[in-house]
């Protein structure tokens, strides 16, 4: 019977460890970044101000907090955007907010950023590319219409917010358990 228990907690420790290696081979973990609105500055005085988290390795976009205020208030009065968009080929992303996204309604609010160059998981700043064609302007279904006039989006790549894969996590609990029913079979 000492012999069973002896190779069920092998036959146990070998599983766990070969679980424990398949997910450690190939360690993955998405990266999405903070990136903020840095004195952007519309034509009539406004400005817009706040941030969203953009993952540049999986294309996908969260915790968009925009708020845009000052101006022309009668025309485009205090607003706050919550939602991505779109992103097109000229690296021109849109945000709007959630409850405006109804297809059947032709005055959908949208803010148009715009930069030369993709942004990337590497972080760091981007100037909004100006005389980037239908970018960098507030518009309720592009009539009417504001520009912006000066900006960036920036973070800080040394802080990304790390999404652990769920089998870097499983590893992780894979080793631990290794460990305790290997320190089980010594006693």
């Amino acid at each position: 019977m000492n012999t069973l228990l002896k190779t069920g907690i092998g036959s146990t420790l070998a599983t766990l460890a070969v679980a424990a290696l398949g997910s450690l081979a190939s360690p993955a973990s998405a990266v999405s970044l903070t990136w903020n609105l840095q004195n952007v500055q519309f034509e009539d005085g406004g400005t817009a101000t706040g941030s969203f988290q953009y993952d540049a390795d999986t294309n996908t976009f969260g915790a968009v907090n925009i708020q845009v205020q000052g101006g022309d208030t009668g025309t485009f009065p205090t607003y706050t955007y919550d939602t991505f968009a779109f992103l097109d080929p000229t690296f021109r992303v849109a945000f709007a907010n959630s409850s405006d996204l109804d297809p059947n309604d032709s005055g959908v609010r949208q803010l148009r950023l715009g930069t030369a160059s993709p942004l990337t998981n590497a972080g760091g700043t981007f100037s909004l590319q100006l005389n980037l064609p239908g970018s960098n302007l507030e518009c309720f279904n592009c009539n009417p219409i504001r520009f912006i006039t000066g900006g960036s989006l920036t973070t800080n790549p040394l802080n990304p917010a790390p999404v652990p894969e769920p089998g870097t996590i499983l590893g992780l609990l894979a080793f631990g358990s290794l460990g305790v029913l290997s320190r089980k079979s010594k006693v």
